[in-house]
């Protein structure tokens, strides 16, 4: 089957929580019908500290590994250039992670081994690569304290009485401002030019950035990497997660889009 059909047929979304919550049971599911990226195994792979964090992160890579789950291998900034037209720059696609990183996390008995391969083969720098997304996540946290005292008074109002759709276009424009500024590209080509591939993550982080200032909340420890999911979350797919949390704030938005991994083996039918 074509990548491009079987991307299709996939109608759910399984974030970190949700792949680290099935562990087995993904092995069972019929892999057709959802999906993950490779967002999902950076979390899994930076997450390694010490043995017990290894055991436990390369038993998730393993059942995912082994369960055939299609693996977007784009990464989340380059996700967004595609949805926008732009030209996304070489090593987009985090190959070496699927390629290098984690077969060698499958072949060590334990995080000293893994560490000692990585050195023997020189990988060093890769792993620095990875470890990267905590420098990102510090990044987007200065960024969304900066804006705190942007005050808006009409938060309520707008987010529970508007148009959505209104709002959306809102986020659109938004989001095509930033790249303007950062790509020279005009705005209205960049609006032009979106394809409506990444419309609830557009929708969910404009409401994210506004609702933190309104409320004047600094952003929360996971909130960089929980909103990064929702860059692959096609329209039409529903976002598989048991943290309560992000299930709720999903919901709010876009209600009944985020549901628990109980439900989603419900909903296919194991």
């Amino acid at each position: 089957m074509q990548l491009e059909a079987k991307m299709k047929n996939l109608r759910y979304y399984l974030d970190t929580n949700a792949v680290q919550s099935l562990g087995t049971r993904l092995e069972a599911m019929p892999n057709e019908c959802a999906y993950t990226s490779v967002w999902t195994q950076l979390e899994l792979v930076s997450a390694i500290k010490d043995n017990d964090s290894f055991r436990r992160k390369s038993g998730a890579l393993r059942h995912l590994n082994k369960s055939g789950v299609y693996v977007d291998p784009v990464i989340p900034g380059a996700k967004q250039l595609q949805a926008f037209g732009c030209n996304v720059p070489e090593g987009c696609k985090l190959s070496s992670l699927s390629e290098l990183i984690i077969p060698m996390i499958f072949a060590s008995g334990s995080h000293e081994e893994f560490l000692m391969q990585i050195e023997r083969l020189g990988l060093g720098k890769v792993i620095e690569l990875i470890k990267e997304t905590d420098h990102v996540t510090q990044d987007f946290d200065e960024q969304i304290k900066s804006r705190l005292d942007l005050r808006i008074d009409d938060f309520e109002e707008k987010w529970t009485k508007g148009d959505k759709n209104e709002l959306l276009q809102d986020a659109i424009g938004y989001y095509a401002t930033l790249l303007e500024a950062k790509l020279h590209n005009p705005r209205n080509v960049l609006i032009s030019a979106y394809d409506h591939s990444m419309d609830y993550y557009m929708l969910i982080h404009y409401y994210y950035i506004e609702q933190k200032r309104y409320s004047r909340n600094q952003p929360a420890k996971n909130d960089f990497n929980d909103l990064m999911h929702l860059q692959y979350l096609t329209n039409g797919c529903k976002l598989v997660t048991d943290d309560t949390g992000f299930q709720k704030y999903v919901n709010t938005v876009v209600n009944g889009l985020a549901i628990g991994t109980e439900q989603f083996m419900e909903e296919i039918g194991v």
